[in-house]
C-alpha cells in the first residue's frame, strides 16, 4: 500500500469551519485493500462480522539524506521518527478497513503493530478471524 501515512488531525479554517484531510486518504487505502483482496483471490465474505486479531507491520522509508552505510545499518531496525507516530498509523488502517475487511474497528480484540525501516516502504496487515470452538482460525495477509 505504499509509504505508510499517519492519520492527520482535523484542520480548522480561518472562517471557523473544520474539515478532515483523512477522508480521501482513507478512501484510497480502502480501495487498495479491496483491490488486493481481489488480486489475492481471497474468499472472504466481506465484511467480517466475527472478532478479529490484527498484526500490522509498517515498513517506513529510510531517509535519503543518510549515507549508504547508515542506510544499510538501519534496514530492519525499529523506526523512530518525528512524523508518523504508531497510534496514528494504526488508526488510519483501522478506519480504512471498516466495511472492507470487517464491519467496524471495534471488532479488533487483539492488535500488534511494528514500525521498522525498509528500502521498500509498505504496510502489511495480517487478520485472524476468531471463530467458535471447534472451528479453525482463518488468517488473511494484506500487503
Amino acid at each position: 500500500m505504499g509509504q505508510p501515512t499517519p492519520q492527520s488531525r482535523p484542520r480548522i479554517l480561518r472562517c471557523g469551519r473544520s474539515y478532515s484531510p483523512k477522508a480521501k486518504l482513507q478512501k484510497d487505502i480502502a480501495m487498495q485493500l479491496k483491490a488486493q483482496m481481489q488480486d489475492q483471490s481471497l474468499q472472504l465474505e466481506p465484511p467480517i462480522t466475527e472478532p478479529v486479531s490484527m498484526a500490522i507491520t509498517f515498513f517506513m522509508a529510510i531517509p535519503k539524506s543518510m549515507s549508504r552505510v547508515k542506510r544499510a545499518a538501519l534496514k530492519g531496525k525499529p523506526c523512530i521518527t518525528k512524523n508518523g507516530d504508531l497510534t496514528n498509523l494504526i488508526k488510519l488502517i483501522e478506519d480504512a478497513a471498516n466495511q472492507v475487511i470487517f464491519v467496524d474497528d471495534c471488532q479488533v480484540y487483539d492488535l500488534t503493530a511494528t514500525k521498522i525501516y525498509s528500502e521498500t516502504p509498505r504496510t502489511e496487515i495480517t487478520v485472524v478471524v476468531y471463530k467458535k470452538v471447534g472451528q479453525s482460525l482463518q488468517e488473511h495477509l494484506f500487503s
